[in-house]
């Protein structure tokens, strides 16, 4: 019996520079890697291999389902727990049934995704067929992705007003949260021979599989001592979501 699987993901649309002419790599959808349009966000990803059952091989998903759900759906492959000792519990969700054929609706029903390169932060909610997308100028934009999969049609919000509202306010929730972390929105410090040693511990500990290998001090460590906490930008954030709160 072979048991050998391939599990093949991309993790971002093609560049800016591959979007356009004469590549127009992400057509038919808008946008580039570093952007929350689909153009950026949405890739493809595929499985094969003896362990996948006959009767799910040749099949194709449109489910939503992101990149760290692989590793709850590997956990769960492997026969493993997902470890949930981390200071938050984990939110990937093992889709395996999905994948395998043994459900016909994805495990994760939406998705939420920050990108904040610099000093603006941009932010998108996927729920179902909406996705809200909320700029680096804090406007915000409801598209419904079944009838404007390229994100080009108009605002939707007046058509759903309740639903805008509702994933708008989550947006700004989790943008509170993320700011508040000190590895969200950082810039890449530089080597530092501890982290080098901590790493190939936590290699030696895993028995040789890589895996996390921070601990809760090091974010705490990393808070007080490199990076200035993001104060103006949880402000607005906090605001945003004061405001939305008072008109519901």
């Amino acid at each position: 019996m072979i048991t050998l699987s391939l599990f093949f993901s991309s993790d971002n649309g093609a560049p800016q520079r591959y979007a356009h002419n004469p590549f127009s790599g992400n057509l038919p959808l808008t946008g580039h890697k570093g952007q929350l349009y689909e153009g950026g966000i949405r890739v493809p990803a595929f499985v094969s291999g003896g362990f996948l059952p006959r009767s799910a091989r040749g099949r194709s998903l449109g489910g939503i389902m992101s990149l760290t759900d692989w590793f709850a759906t590997l956990a769960h492959v492997t026969g493993m727990k997902v470890p949930q000792k981390g200071p938050f519990a984990s939110d990937s969700i093992d889709n395996w049934r999905y994948i395998v054929g043994k459900t016909q609706h994805s495990a994760r029903t939406e998705i939420m995704m920050h990108y904040a390169p610099g000093k603006k932060v941009s932010s998108s909610l996927r729920r179902g067929d909406y996705k809200i997308i909320v700029d680096e100028n804090s406007t915000s934009r409801l598209i419904h992705l079944t009838n404007d999969l390229e994100e080009k049609s108009q605002n939707v919000t007046s058509e759903r007003p309740e639903l805008a509202a509702e994933m708008l306010e989550a947006v700004w929730q989790s943008r509170c949260a993320a700011l508040s972390m000190p590895w969200f929105s950082v810039d890449p410090p530089e080597p530092h021979q501890e982290w080098g040693k901590m790493t190939c511990h936590a290699w030696k500990m895993n028995g040789g599989f890589l895996g996390p290998w921070a601990e809760l001090r090091n974010e705490h460590n990393m808070r007080s001592t490199l990076f200035t906490p993001r104060k103006a930008l949880i402000s607005e954030s906090k605001a945003c979501l004061a405001d939305l709160k008072s008109l519901r």
